[in-house]
Formats: C-alpha cells, sequence, structure tokens
C-alpha cells in the first residue's frame, strides 16, 4: 500500500511539475523563433531616407572634412559631364573615376541612369543603398549606406536572445532537478502521513477481531485519528462489556 500511494503522489506532482517546464520551454522556443531580418530591413529602410533627406543639407564645401557615423560609409560629389569625383568623405576616392570606385562597380548602369535623370532616386543593393541628390551645376551628391551596420545591430540583439534563453534553460533544467527532489520528499512525507494511521486503523480493528483487547492505539494525530481511536475505544468497551455479561450467565 505504501509503494501504491508513493507511486501515485509521485507520479501526479511529477506530471504536473513536466507540464508547466514544457509550457515555460515552449514559450522561449517561440521567442528564440522570431525572426528579426524584416526588423533589419526596415531599419535600414529609414536610415536611408534619413540620409537622403540630410544630403539635401550638406555643404558642398565642407564635404572633405565631414565625419560620418558608423552606419555611412560614403558621401561623394561627381561631376555628371566626367562623372569623376570632386569631393568625398574618403580621400583616397578624391579625383576618382566614377567607374573605378570599388563599391559600385556592378552597380553603374543604374547609378548612371539615375544621374541621367538628374533627379532624386535610390539604388538599392543586396549589401548597401546608394542615394542620389541633384547638387546643381552638373553635379550629383551621393550617398553610400551599407547594411553592415543595421545587421550587426540586429544580430548582437539576436545573440543577446539566444543568451538570454540559454540562461532559461539552464535555470529550467535547475527547477526540474530541485523539482524531483522535492516531490520524492513530499511523496514520502505523504505516503507516511496517510499510510502510517490507516494501517495502524487495520491492525487495531483486525486484533479487536481476533479478541485482542490488549492492542493500544499510538497517541492520536489529526482530527481523523482522534475520532477513530475514539470510535475504536467505545467499541472495546462495549465489546468487554458484552463478553463479561456473558460470561457471568
Amino acid at each position: 500500500m505504501k509503494i501504491r500511494v508513493f507511486l501515485i503522489v509521485c507520479a501526479g506532482a511529477f506530471l504536473m511539475l513536466i507540464l508547466s517546464s514544457a509550457v515555460v520551454f515552449t514559450q522561449m522556443r517561440s521567442i528564440r523563433a522570431v525572426d528579426l531580418a524584416p526588423l533589419t530591413e526596415n531599419l535600414y529602410q529609414e536610415d536611408a531616407k534619413i540620409l537622403s533627406w540630410i544630403l539635401s543639407a550638406v555643404p558642398l564645401d565642407k564635404i572633405d572634412t565631414l565625419k560620418l557615423p558608423e552606419s555611412w560609409a560614403e558621401i561623394f560629389l561627381v561631376n555628371t559631364s566626367d562623372l569623376q569625383l570632386a569631393a568625398s568623405t574618403n580621400p583616397v576616392h578624391r579625383g576618382m573615376p566614377l567607374y573605378r570606385h570599388p563599391l559600385l562597380l556592378d552597380q553603374a548602369i543604374a547609378i548612371t541612369g539615375a544621374i541621367k535623370a538628374n533627379k532624386p532616386s535610390m539604388v538599392s543593393t543586396p549589401s548597401y543603398m546608394v542615394i542620389l541628390v541633384p547638387a546643381g551645376s552638373g553635379q550629383m551628391l551621393t550617398a553610400l549606406k551599407p547594411k553592415a551596420w543595421e545587421q550587426g545591430l540586429v544580430a548582437q540583439q539576436q545573440q543577446e536572445i539566444e543568451s538570454r534563453t540559454a540562461k532559461i534553460t539552464i535555470v529550467l533544467g535547475l527547477f526540474l532537478s530541485v523539482g524531483l527532489f522535492i516531490i520524492l520528499t513530499l511523496s514520502f512525507v505523504v505516503t507516511r502521513a496517510v499510510v502510517n494511521p490507516t494501517r495502524e486503523m487495520i491492525d487495531a480493528l483486525e486484533a479487536l477481531s481476533l479478541g485482542n483487547f490488549d492492542y493500544d492505539l499510538k497517541k492520536p494525530l489529526g482530527n481523523t485519528m482522534l475520532a477513530f481511536t475514539e470510535s475504536y475505544l467505545r467499541l472495546k468497551t462495549s465489546l468487554e462489556m458484552a463478553l463479561e455479561m456473558i460470561t457471568r450467565r
């Protein structure tokens, strides 16, 4: 009986522990499955729009001395007549022909078409965006906006999410271990609290049925055991009196 009660209590508590842990684990997996790629693209597009707006206010005579933030690659002024870079925030590219720019080699047709149109435009590539704004006097102000900064920022957040969820996994494992120990302990305590009094009740009734009136119950613990003890003593007294009356006859 003890083993049966122990297994029932242990199995019930362990099932609740597993189900609660499974719920936490599945929610954690759903967090890790969040795709941040659209965030990268949206952030990149917004930054490109901001850069396009800023270009309209950039002083042409100070391009060579501009200090760009990490999220921007380069701003340069190109002559539309000969496609020469008249000024650039990158000193190496000053005076370079546009067709020799290392980042624009595979976008020459699109960029020259935008320059011929002589109107604000954007040329998007898989790794960066080219923003063109007419500067007047046969010149075009051009900015290069790479995706690397936004990708790095989002990747950092993705790593942070993975790191936090990994820590939660470790904590969840410890929770399961401690929970299992508590379950075993509580199951043992509950088994003793339930089975021992029940076993004592059965032994007392069995002894009484065999005519053993010397069987003494232990000190009762709890209202249920106290009520049984009182009932047992009344029954025992009644049987003793009945047997005494029969013996006298």
